[in-house]
């Protein structure tokens, strides 16, 4: 497109200031302010006007090990029993922090024979006689009594 422009031979000052050549040198100049002032805006689009301050600042930390993310308290929050499923996994996180872990494989004597006996008074079994049974086999052959139901009649009224 250059070099079509430069091979276009120009009109003389004497001509253009001729009386029916003004539209065309009005002409020649709005397009010359055109292209000027696209330039400038094609120029202007990708400069982006920030004081050298704000640029040298950065508001992020750019910290490229995972260490400091080693400590963060425990993602999920459940309390009061809303999600058991949490507070487990709460517990267990807990747990590791502190260094002190459940042994999984094994249960303390002490801590089987209080488990029972909460299990024993509180009377939530989810086999009935589990209990009895249980208390039965360590004390001795106990008979359990069981009764049978009978048939009721209706009442005439």
């Amino acid at each position: 497109m250059a070099a079509a422009d430069m091979k276009k031979t120009k009109l003389s000052k004497a001509v253009l200031g001729l009386k029916f050549m003004q539209r065309t040198v009005i002409r020649l100049e709005k397009e010359q302010n055109e292209d000027e002032n696209n330039r400038l805006i094609d120029d202007e689009h990708w400069v982006i006007d920030q004081p050298v301050e704000k640029s040298a600042q950065s508001c992020f930390e750019i910290n490229p090990s995972y260490v400091s993310c080693e400590g963060l308290v425990f993602g999920r929050m459940s309390f009061l029993g809303f999600n058991p499923e949490i507070e487990k996994l709460m517990k267990i996180d807990d747990l590791e922090r502190t260094g002190k872990r459940e042994d999984e494989t094994s249960v303390g004597d002490e801590e089987m024979a209080n488990r029972f006996s909460q299990i024993v008074h509180s009377g939530n079994l989810k086999r009935h006689g589990y209990a009895e049974d249980l208390l039965a086999s360590n004390s001795g052959p106990v008979p359990r009594k069981r009764f049978k139901r009978k048939f009721l009649k209706p009442l005439d009224i």
